[in-house]
């Protein structure tokens, strides 16, 4: 089914959205030009196989869900974030060829794809978020094809100068854990949390992390 949430305003309802015609899992998504675009993920037909599709959705003339374009890459469990007039996808694993990935790539507004630099190392079901206009935060994730091997790493990415720099590591290691940029109500100050997910020996984490002053910070 397709759901849409209105952050400000939790009695705000959408009714007769098409719902999602395709059965994947662990796939991204994002808003790109004000469109709303899932790519990637796993699907199931007796063997499992990442795709490399991605599908937007357009509500004019009843359009609903349709194919956009290709990613150069089968990924699940990725992680991607919009940046100017591209949505950046990191890493992921091709359950098809049981490769963990190292590359990145763009899916742009226009429909195509180029590719990305090469994270520092491979990794999925990791997070992203943004620091400021030009700058991401990726954390956590499964850096090896051992789903039990999690790790506390972070690495800031400047996507106007494609580099990674190494980041706080977190309290913990996390992976199938969310990430999002707030706003404090009082300072304005823009503060990275990632929330959820599971640590060692696949124990779920219940506290969140702030990113302070470039330290992470345990949060209720």
């Amino acid at each position: 089914m397709t759901e849409v949430i209105d952050l400000e305003d939790s009695n705000v309802t959408c009714k007769d959205l098409e719902d999602f015609s395709w059965r994947y899992q662990d796939a991204v998504g994002a808003n790109l030009a004000s469109m709303p675009i899932i790519c990637g993920g796993y699907f199931n037909n007796g063997s499992a196989h990442s795709s490399e599709k991605c599908f937007v959705y357009i509500p004019k003339f009843g359009l609903g869900w349709r194919y956009f374009v290709s990613m150069i890459d089968r990924r699940a469990g990725a992680a991607g974030i919009v940046y100017e007039n591209g949505f950046h996808i990191f890493g992921g694993y091709d359950r098809s060829t049981s490769t963990l990935l190292q590359s990145s790539e763009i899916v742009n507004e226009d429909g195509t794809t180029t590719e990305g630099p090469q994270l520092p190392t491979p990794m999925h079901f990791h997070a992203i978020a943004s620091i400021n206009s030009s700058v991401s935060i990726i954390t956590g994730g499964i850096p090896k094809a051992n789903l039990y091997d999690k790790t506390d790493k972070t690495w800031y990415f400047n996507h106007a100068t494609r580099e990674f720099q190494p980041g706080p590591n977190l309290l913990k290691p996390r992976t199938y854990h969310s990430s999002a940029t707030i706003t404090d109500q009082e300072s304005k100050e823009k503060i990275v949390i990632v929330a959820g997910g599971k640590t060692h020996a696949g124990y779920y984490v219940n506290t969140p992390e702030f990113l302070i002053n470039g330290e992470w910070e345990t949060g209720k």
